[in-house]
Parts: C-alpha cells; sequence; structure tokens
C-alpha cells in the first residue's frame, strides 16, 4: 500500500510545472482568451477554504481548483464548492495515468478535468478540457459573488502564504490611499473618509488604532499635544 503525503494513487513525473502557481497562470490565460473574468484566491467571508480561480462571464460563476498532482486532496478541494459555483473544475498537469476511482467521483459530481500542458521554448502552456463540468442552476452563488473584489485580480493563483484579499486586508489599503494625499490624520479622520469593513466608525477607530501603530509596519504615528496622527512611512526609492 502506498503512503505518499500527497493522497495522489500516482507519481505524475510528466509535470514539467515548477510551481502550481505556474500551472494556474496557463488556465488563468486561457480563461482571459475565452472571455472570462479572473479572480484568485477567493476567500468566501462565510465559507471556509480559499478558490484558487473563481471565474465569472454571463453572470456565471466557475470554480477551479489547481494542483501539481491528480490525486484526493484537489478533488477534496473542488467538492466543497460544489453547492455555490454554476461550474466546479479541477486543472491537473496532463497524464497518461488513469484513475477509474478519481474518474468515477468526478463523474458521479459533475466536475470538471482540465490538463494543463507546461509551456516550452517554442509553446505556450496548452489548456485541454477533458471533461466538462455540469452546470449547476440553483446555487448559493451569492457568498462567492459577495467576496469577489477587483484586487483579487491580480493576487496569484496558487501562491502560498496567506496571499488572499481580506475585508481586513482591502481596509488597510484604503487607509494607505487615504494617507497618501492625507497625512497626518487622526484615526477618526481616517475612518470616517475610508471605506472599512467594521459595522461602524467608532469600532473602526477602536480597532484600527491599535493595529496601525502595532501591528501594520507601513504606517508612523506622531503624538502631538496628546493627539494620535498616522502618517505613510516613506518608500525607499
Amino acid at each position: 500500500m502506498s503512503d505518499s503525503k500527497n493522497n495522489s494513487p500516482f507519481t505524475n513525473n510528466e509535470s514539467q510545472f515548477d510551481t502550481e502557481a505556474a500551472l494556474a497562470l496557463c488556465v488563468e490565460i486561457y480563461l482571459k482568451s475565452q472571455g472570462w473574468q479572473v479572480f484568485k484566491e477567493v476567500k468566501p467571508n462565510s465559507l471556509p477554504g480559499i478558490a484558487d480561480i473563481v471565474a465569472v462571464k454571463d453572470k456565471k460563476i466557475w470554480i477551479i481548483e489547481t494542483k501539481l498532482q491528480y490525486g484526493t486532496k484537489v478533488l477534496d478541494q473542488a467538492y466543497k464548492w460544489l453547492n455555490y459555483a454554476h461550474y466546479v473544475s479541477i486543472a491537473v498537469p496532463n497524464s497518461k495515468h488513469v484513475s477509474v476511482v478519481l474518474d468515477h467521483f468526478l463523474n458521479h459530481f459533475g466536475i470538471g478535468k482540465i490538463f494543463v500542458y507546461s509551456p516550452t521554448e517554442t509553446t505556450k502552456g496548452i489548456v485541454s478540457i477533458k471533461k466538462e463540468a455540469s452546470f449547476k442552476k440553483d446555487v448559493i452563488d451569492l457568498a462567492i459573488w459577495n467576496s469577489l473584489h477587483i484586487e483579487q485580480k491580480d493576487s496569484i493563483a496558487g501562491s502560498k502564504g496567506g496571499g488572499y484579499v481580506t475585508p481586513y486586508k482591502l481596509t488597510i489599503a484604503e487607509i494607505k490611499k487615504w494617507l497618501r494625499f492625507n497625512p497626518n490624520s487622526s484615526i477618526e479622520k481616517i475612518v470616517s473618509n475610508v471605506k472599512h469593513h467594521y459595522t461602524n466608525n467608532s469600532i473602526a477607530a477602536n480597532n484600527l488604532s491599535k493595529m496601525l501603530e502595532e501591528v501594520e509596519t507601513d504606517f508612523i504615528v506622531d503624538n502631538i499635544k496628546g493627539k494620535k496622527l498616522f502618517s505613510l512611512k516613506k518608500q525607499e526609492s
């Protein structure tokens, strides 16, 4: 019995991808060529897990999970999105290996399978739809729609280390934009002028004041006449 740590029934020696991010980039390029808007590393606020790729077109959602091995791990990740997207697929490197059990799982739940051929010196990465994802009409898609942000278009699918966009990160980004043109601002002035994820300005001020001063590293605080004023640190050129 195999004790493979990646839960894969075989080792895919045919893959020429060094990283999952490189594979996901090929999928992203393909989707854009087909007219899909592509969001990466999407973390729905009300659901566990992070979707590698969320593609949107004609009011339809297509979630694609990417992995360097065709195994149970990528199937588990795809399965959890079945109630929240109109299409769900997995994308893995091309392989001549066949797994009847894994393919049966895909067929039973209507999950699509995409093979990705790695780029060479003369060719770009090629995406091949080996099995179309089944269309699901009645899905709870608001959980995904409400979690899409334009910043996710610049994320890197398949990246490691928490590169996904969160409401908190969006708030910090808004504060940075405000302070570029309004340095030496009080926290009260900041929260009343930026879009934030807190339920009201009072809660936002209480939480963000400490975060900007003690946790975030791109801000400086000056105490002038007993009033804390925040600015952005100057970026080295």
